[in-house]
């Protein structure tokens, strides 16, 4: 279901699994329907960009002209 492939050097495959068992629960589900009305009341379609996209539920559920960025660490 993920839009993402997991980094599993970012956070481990535990964090990407775990916010997508959130997104499928009914609280998840209602307050992506929130976020996505949100959103568009002030896009109005225009091209978006998530950052910290969790488990790409936003992503996914926004569908065209949008767009995810999970951040990377910095090679020390």
């Amino acid at each position: 279901m993920l839009p993402i492939e997991p980094d599993p050097d970012l956070y481990g495959a535990a964090y990407f699994e775990k916010y997508e068992r959130y997104a499928q629960t009914d609280l998840g589900k209602r307050l992506l329907t929130y976020r996505l009305g949100l959103l568009n009341r002030f896009t109005r379609g225009q091209p978006l960009i998530d950052v910290g996209i969790g488990c790409g539920a936003l992503v996914a559920g926004r569908g065209a002209r949008t767009f995810g960025f999970e951040s990377r660490r910095c090679p020390e």
